[in-house]
Parts: structure tokens; sequence; C-alpha cells
């Protein structure tokens, strides 16, 4: 959404009260026709396969690189973001813990722990 509302220059309540079949519209053609950062890693490739194609041909070993080999490869981000909720949780967790024993209220621990379920 936020990167709809930037190409179209527009605020987020204007693209929220977009009619859907709009919105599914724009998606549909950013998919096919990406542009600016969704694209940056593709064109960097191309630029590194042909510096090293360029530097290669001079040298003994004219080998050509597949441009998949020039890609940046990404982390899946969800496995990112289940660490850093599992820090999150377990940091809740001891936090009650310490304030149950404090104030000697045991409800405040069972209520954190009921929360992440």
């Amino acid at each position: 959404m936020y990167k709809l509302a930037v190409m179209l220059g527009k605020s987020i309540s204007e693209i929220e009260n977009m009619p859907a079949s709009e919105y599914r519209e724009w998606l549909h053609y950013i998919s096919l026709e990406p542009r600016g950062e969704d694209r940056l890693d593709w064109n960097s490739a191309q630029i590194t396969q042909a510096i090293y194609s360029g530097f290669s041909a001079f040298g003994k070993n004219n080998k050509q690189i597949d441009i998949n080999d020039c890609l940046l490869k990404f982390e899946i981000c969800e496995k990112n973001e289940e660490s850093e909720a599992e820090k999150y949780k377990k940091k809740a967790i001891k936090t009650a813990m310490i304030m149950s024993g404090i104030l000697g209220k045991p409800e405040i621990l069972e209520k954190v722990k009921k929360g992440f379920k």
C-alpha cells in the first residue's frame, strides 16, 4: 500500500478509500512493471555481469557468468520475524515473572502468558 501511495503521490487514506477494483488493477500493473527499488537488485546484477564478462574477455578465463549468480540473495523475512517475536515473548514473560514476584501477584504472569497463546 505504501509503495503505491509513493508511486501515485497520494496519502495512505486516499489509497484506502480507492475502490477495490482500482486497487487490484494497480497491484497487477506493479507486478507486471516493477519500478525503482524493486528492480535495483536486477540492475546491479546486470552491471556486475557486464563487468565480469568484460574483464574475463581480456584474461585467460573466457567464462561467461550467469546473471542469477550475480543476483542478491535475500533471507525470508518470516524467519527473522519469528525469531524477533520469540525474543519479545521471552522478554515479556521474564519481565512479568519479575513483576509478579515483586508485587506478589501471580496473575500478572498468567495474563502475559495467556496473551501469547
